[in-house]
């Protein structure tokens, strides 16, 4: 990877590697030391809607919105291996440097990951395992929160014609349990999201900091306020 390319690779620098690192640390604690934890990144979005990574994703790895998925050895004390798709340099052409396979020394020293691996050989890693954590509920993306997207899927499901929707969590737990035959499949969910309520130092320091910029933001807003408009 060229320096010029790394510079143009997107990662959420508001965290260290090391953070990236505890949290995946945690969260191995957290499922019991046990097992491995998937979690996807954000899949292919129709149109041209702001590219924004899901919440959870972001949480574990803080890496740009390449689709891709996040194995976290929960047995190995949150080792993380990174599986991404290959580089299509004709893409890039039109939506800029993407994430790739050829990507790991960026992905090491953005987020701590410690492999990266072509997303086609996930499944055959996959293979082995016994026990595999996948959040059942659905990780915020743009201008999201979790209630209104249980609302909405509580909607569709509610709908006779829409009841059959596969919702992508849905859909990934049915496929992981048609290639990976015997393994027991646990909800992340849970763990994951209990993990993210609790801030640590780095994430406190970045709210007071959004908060006041929000604070700056609203009196500049009263000032320009007046009669009429």
């Amino acid at each position: 990877m060229t320096d010029d390319r790394a510079a143009q690779l997107f990662a959420y620098r508001d965290f260290t590697a090391d953070e990236f690192r505890t949290r995946r640390r945690k969260l191995a604690d957290a499922v019991g030391g046990k097992g491995t934890a998937l979690v996807a990144g954000i899949v292919a979005l129709d149109g041209s809607p702001f590219p924004r990574q899901n919440n959870d994703f972001y949480y574990l790895a803080g890496l740009d919105p390449s689709a891709g998925y996040l194995a976290v050895d929960c047995e190995r004390g949150g080792e993380a291996t990174l599986y991404l798709g290959p580089r299509n340099p004709k893409r890039e052409d039109v939506d800029g440097p993407e994430l790739s396979d050829e990507d790991a020394a960026f992905a090491s020293d953005a987020a701590g990951v410690d492999r990266v691996r072509p997303i086609s050989e996930l499944p055959g890693e996959l293979a082995g395992t016994s026990l595999l954590h996948v959040s059942r509920k659905p990780a915020e993306g743009f201008r999201q929160h979790k209630d209104s997207l249980a609302a909405r899927r509580r909607s569709v499901v509610d709908d006779p014609l829409m009841g059959g929707f596969a919702w992508p969590e849905r859909h990934l737990h049915s496929m992981l349990a048609a290639i990976l035959p015997g393994c027991t499949l646990a909800d992340l969910s849970p763990a994951l999201h209990d993990l993210r309520l609790t801030k640590s130092e780095a994430e406190v320091r970045l709210l007071r900091e959004a908060g006041r910029l929000t604070g700056v933001a609203v009196a500049e807003a009263m000032r320009a306020s007046r009669p009429g408009v």
